[in-house]
């Protein structure tokens, strides 16, 4: 996973979750919803890389079955 670097865009702040869960009756400290969306971060950065490990790389020859048509040898009458 050398060729894809990760690079976190974080469009939501603390506050910004904090009323997102008193909307929905959580209510927690600032510090809390600061660690909460600590973690739903790495959570979601580590589910990425399991994602994108799993899917196939295409692009490399080295990875494609080659297969080589068999012909038989006719056998010449003359020899």
């Amino acid at each position: 996973m050398d060729y894809y670097k990760l690079t976190e865009k974080r469009s939501m702040t603390p506050a910004k979750f904090l009323k997102i869960l008193d909307r929905h009756g959580t209510v927690v400290s600032i510090e809390r919803a600061e660690k909460i969306l600590e973690l739903v971060y790495k959570l979601s950065n580590l589910s990425m890389k399991e994602t994108l490990m799993q899917i196939p790389d295409r692009h490399i020859k080295s990875n494609k079955k080659i297969f080589k048509r068999q012909t038989r040898k006719i056998k010449n009458e003359n020899s």
